[in-house]
């Protein structure tokens, strides 16, 4: 690896170092979509099957719920935290691999600027459920991606605004049909 200084201070880029390409599909081609696609979608309906249909899944979502009633009903905080974060680590080290391995196929310093922000934004969205995640995920990679594509034409700044009006809209308009459902419930 050699590393290279651009301004002597803290940027710092990696040159002469490449990986190879993960292609998925002729249709694709042209995108940043890759074979880690297919393999996050395998692995966010795998997380719906543990989170729904075993103890241990049962066990997070009850201490990610209400921690108090979870330790009261038996379950161990400490190790069901630190299962948690091995697990959130793991996938999140898959993502980097998508990144490095199929966008740019170059290691550059600080490329996940921003991902956590973006992440909680789409648990925020897919209201923590592992098919509402793969929905908010494609559609906050769609409208990334769109942005870099017409980045020429329209300023980066007002597509960020765009994604923060559809967190801001999705919240509220998901606030307002639960206080209608409580309304017909009446």
């Amino acid at each position: 690896f050699f590393f290279q200084a651009e301004d002597g201070i803290r940027d710092y880029k990696v040159t002469g170092v490449q990986t190879c390409a993960l292609p998925i599909s002729p249709w694709l081609r042209g995108s940043p979509a890759n074979l880690t696609l297919l393999l996050g979608l395998v692995l966010a309906v795998a997380l719906g099957v543990w989170l729904f249909r075993t103890r241990v899944g049962y066990e997070m979502r009850v201490l990610g719920l209400n921690p108090g009633a979870a330790e009261y009903a038996g379950v161990r905080p400490g190790r069901a935290q630190t299962l948690a974060f091995a697990l959130a680590g793991a996938v999140a080290g898959l993502g980097g691999t998508s990144f490095v391995l199929g966008y740019k196929h170059w290691f550059e310093l600080d490329f996940t600027a921003g991902a956590g922000f973006m992440g909680i934004a789409v648990a925020l969205i897919g209201r923590s459920h592992p098919l509402g995640i793969v929905l908010a995920a494609l559609f906050f990679g769609t409208l990334a991606y769109g942005g870099l594509v017409v980045n020429q034409r329209v300023p980066a700044d007002l597509v960020n605004v765009l994604r923060a009006l559809v967190i801001l809209f999705a919240i509220s308009a998901h606030a307002l049909f639960e206080r209608a459902a409580r309304r017909r419930a009446r």
